[in-house]
């Protein structure tokens, strides 16, 4: 699968989804300075889910219909870098199938999942 992970997101995170076989592009070094919806573009354009911890990759997708393959929303306060790594790595191996058309929310005990619907 292909991602593009935020700027926040750890390096923990990153470098086990490319372990486990996956392509990892990284805002924060690859598209530095660029706004989340030139981000968002960006994701469309490549085919790559948006990995995140704030909303604002949901809020455009749900909200403004700007049409991303899939957002994975990390809301997992007060868990390590590594943690979280685990955390949602296990997900991605686990439902494969349910991470692409839909914005992804992991949390503690919990994963919400929202098909985004196509722009028409």
């Amino acid at each position: 699968m292909r991602f593009i992970a935020d700027e926040h997101i750890s390096r923990h995170l990153i470098e086990g989804l490319r372990a486990d076989g996956h392509d990892v592009a990284r805002a924060a070094r690859d598209y530095s300075g660029f706004s989340d919806e030139q981000i968002a573009e960006i994701a469309q354009l490549e085919n790559r889910v948006v990995l995140t911890e704030d909303s604002d990759y949901g809020e455009l997708a749900v909200r403004h219909g700007v049409p991303i393959p899939g957002v994975i929303l990390i809301a997992l306060p007060g868990m390590t870098s590594p943690e979280i790594a685990k955390h949602v790595r296990q997900y991605v191996r686990d439902s494969p199938d349910d991470i692409l058309g839909a914005l992804v929310v992991i949390e503690h005990m919990n994963v919400r999942r929202r098909t985004l619907t196509p722009e028409a």
